[in-house]
């Protein structure tokens, strides 16, 4: 966590969901951006974006301190949510045939 106390909560943030998303298994190159754009590649097919990443992050960076602290509280709070509500499903299933 002291990596990151540092960082402005917007960029903290986005690195605790990469982080957590990695942890529960998932791998953006399964996501939907990565398999349109594979596709519209192997077609050959012009690709443009609605924003750039340089845009996302001046968006967020522009963000006031008592906006991000508020997204910042928010998001936790869903996070560990969904992180309970997951690990209730999973325990409801049972036991994993192996």
């Amino acid at each position: 966590m002291s990596a990151i106390e540092p960082m402005r909560p917007w960029l903290a943030l986005v690195m605790l969901t990469n982080v957590a998303a990695q942890k529960a298994g998932l791998d953006s190159s399964n996501g939907a951006e990565a398999i349109v754009l594979e596709r519209a590649r192997g077609e050959d097919d012009a690709v443009n974006y609605l924003e750039s990443a340089e845009f996302q992050i001046r968006a967020l960076a522009s963000l006031d301190e008592e906006e991000m602290l508020g997204n910042f509280d928010a998001t936790i709070e869903e996070f560990v949510m969904t992180s309970m509500l997951t690990l209730q499903s999973l325990l409801q299933r049972g036991p994993v045939a192996t």
